[in-house]
């Protein structure tokens, strides 16, 4: 399991195309999120988007919004 803290547009690519390159699942954290992680974990890039004026929106497997 991975985990990313972006702050940035360019550092949310990268952390995609990192997760991309390796195969690896997605799991979207926005800012203040509070989350709960089942017993068997998360087997994948966990990325919190801390970008100034972004929120997400919704997501699930495929895709996220954000605004």
């Amino acid at each position: 399991s991975f985990f990313a803290r972006v702050k940035n547009v360019n550092e949310l690519k990268e952390a995609l195309e990192y997760a991309h390159h390796h195969s690896l699942n997605i799991f979207v954290i926005s800012g203040g999120s509070n989350v709960v992680v089942s017993e068997h974990g998360f087997h994948g890039l966990a990325i919190q988007i801390n970008i100034n004026g972004f929120e997400v929106i919704r997501e699930n497997k495929q895709q996220a919004v954000l605004k």
